[in-house]
């Protein structure tokens, strides 16, 4: 997912966090993750990268947004769904 959406290195990233944490926070909560849920990076060269979409479901993630929960749930079967179809083929 975070392939197809624009990347922001963590330093950027903290501009689109309501709380402007320091890059510090960001960069835990990428490795280590808060209160169970991690924000998806990707690691290009030695450099972390995020997106404002992964911010987004971070943020839902951690404050129990039913719908986000909701509509991973459904995103992830439909891939099963997919790869499924594609086996059987």
């Amino acid at each position: 997912m975070l392939l197809t959406e624009k990347m922001l290195s963590l330093k950027d990233a903290t501009k689109y966090i309501p709380t402007r944490p320091h890059i510090a926070t960001v960069w835990r909560w990428a490795t280590r993750g808060t209160r169970g849920v991690k924000l998806e990076t990707i690691l290009v060269g030695s450099q972390r990268f995020t997106t404002k979409e992964a911010i987004g479901r971070f943020l839902d993630r951690l404050n129990g947004s039913p719908v986000c929960v909701a509509q991973e749930r459904a995103s992830e079967l439909a891939e099963v769904d997919r790869e499924l179809d594609s086996e059987l083929e």
